[in-house]
């Protein structure tokens, strides 16, 4: 849905998973990514729908300042009552480490957010799991 070289892509799954990918961490890349997740945020909210998303960190990222404050200013902006969930994919055990930690300066609710080494697992936990973190499939 992007171009991807900037650094930053995304699509629309047909149920409706957005999936970011993260090719690098330059201003351009994160400017795009904010402008995408602010638009996404608005059209699913006013749809009345939950913002599922799949946020795939490639090897090439690192969390820069900037990038880290805009985070962190997006955390704020999204509705304490908007059904949300984040799976974060990461490869790199460095880079896990440096995005985990990113995710507790962020935000301290952690409910919303699952980590995972691959893009398929990510997908079956988006699709299994409701927001509250109940299982889909399993009423109780």
């Amino acid at each position: 849905m992007s171009d991807s070289s900037l650094g930053f892509d995304w699509s629309i799954s047909d149920d409706d998973i957005i999936v970011y990918h993260f090719r690098n961490s330059r201003r351009e890349a994160i400017d795009t990514w904010i402008g995408m997740t602010r638009q996404h945020r608005d059209d699913f909210l006013a749809q009345g729908k939950p913002l599922k998303r799949i946020w795939f960190f490639h090897d090439a990222v690192m969390p820069t300042p900037y990038a880290v404050q805009k985070a962190i200013q997006l955390a704020k902006e999204v509705p304490p009552d908007m059904p949300t969930q984040v799976a974060c994919v990461v490869t790199n055990q460095r880079i896990y480490t440096l995005i985990r930690y990113v995710f507790s300066v962020i935000d301290t609710r952690k409910d919303y957010i699952q980590f995972f080494g691959d893009e398929a697992s990510a997908l079956d936990w988006l699709r299994t799991t409701n927001v509250a973190g109940r299982s889909a499939v399993d009423p109780t």
